[in-house]
């Protein structure tokens, strides 16, 4: 199986050609980084498309946080008032233990969907109890 690319995951998040990188080093770093954390061993035919959307979800964070949007990026913050001038941040709908980073962006919750398809969860069950 192939590893994502720069090329599709603008496909998929064009808002990303915006992000500052100079000689794309957190583009190289970031891809490197999925490509050795999602393996076509665990993820198969979908190898590919969870790269591409779990570096979608990082690369998305990254550019929030250099738009400004830092306290969107990390979560938490909902509005921010500077004298007239209002910032409001959408909410995840998940809070407390239940929320999770990938609900901060449309791409880690594509990634979810595709990991669940991938990572099936396992139980014990002891005889007798």
């Amino acid at each position: 199986m192939a590893n994502t690319t720069k090329a599709k995951i603008l496909l998929i998040a064009p808002e990303l050609i915006n992000l500052t990188d100079p000689g794309d080093v957190t583009w190289d770093l970031i891809l490197a980084d999925v490509a050795s954390d999602i393996t076509s061993t665990i993820y198969g035919s979908y190898q590919e498309r969870a790269q591409r959307y779990l570096a979608a979800h990082c690369l998305t964070m990254i550019y929030r946080t250099q738009k400004g949007d830092a306290a969107n990026a990390a979560g938490g913050l909902i509005m921010e008032k500077n004298g007239e001038v209002i910032k409001q941040y959408a909410s995840s709908g998940k809070t407390g233990t239940g929320a999770s980073p990938y609900d901060m962006t449309t791409y880690g919750k594509q990634f979810l969907a595709l990991r669940s398809k991938c990572i099936v969860g396992f139980h014990v069950v002891v005889p007798g109890v």
